[in-house]
């Protein structure tokens, strides 16, 4: 989506570490009980994808 360069794998790297993990937390959080928490933390992925990549888009410098 945006090449293969070290700006993009760094900014992508660390914008991801920092978003994710909270919302792997919250989403898990809000599940029902039996529900595994695997899909917390597939929906956590998704959603720090998109958040990630409308950050990107916007950067002039990439």
């Amino acid at each position: 989506m945006f090449g293969s360069t070290i700006q993009v794998a760094l900014i992508a790297g660390i914008l991801g570490a920092i978003i994710g993990p909270p919302l792997g937390e919250y989403f898990c959080d809000k599940l029902p009980e039996d529900f595994h928490p695997t899909i917390g933390n597939v929906t956590s992925m998704a959603v720090t994808t998109i958040i990630v990549s409308a950050v990107l888009s916007a950067l002039p410098w990439i």
